[in-house]
């Protein structure tokens, strides 16, 4: 909790500021014409504003998922010791590799570790991109 709860707290903003200009940009006409076709309060927000706000989702999701692969600060800072050892219960990745090329001198299993972590983002990414390839599509 000590990493999440900084982490939510430093990107809860800008998700609120962005998801609050995309839902200015959804057109009043399309919530008459649901309204008019008798669409309930919720039918209009599944049918009419979620698919309008997929797009601003997906990259929002892009965003937070590689904030949060390359998250190295939170974490340095309230465990760091020195060293980038934030202990057992708050190791992550980034600062593992940290730890081990610049505090242990492994260049070697960090370079390794480091593409490794590279080709698991590149297939992250791969993925996000086939799941919101139509979001993403100019219209």
């Amino acid at each position: 909790m000590a990493i999440v709860v900084p982490t939510v707290w430093r990107s809860w903003p800008f998700v609120m500021v962005t998801y609050l200009a995309a839902l200015q940009t959804v057109p009043q006409e399309l919530y008459e014409a649901a309204k008019v076709d008798g669409a309930t309060p919720w039918q209009r927000f599944r049918f009419v504003t979620w698919p309008m706000l997929r797009p601003v989702t997906a990259v929002l999701l892009l965003y937070g998922l590689l904030g949060t692969m390359y998250s190295f600060n939170i974490v340095y800072m309230m465990f760091g010791h020195g060293a980038g050892y934030p202990g057992e219960w708050g190791d992550l990745l980034m600062t593992n590799l940290f730890r081990n090329t610049f505090g242990l001198w492994n260049f070697g299993l960090g370079a390794a570790a480091s593409t490794l972590y590279m080709l698991l983002s590149l297939g992250l990414i791969l993925f996000w991109y086939r799941v919101f390839r139509e979001d993403l599509r100019a219209r």
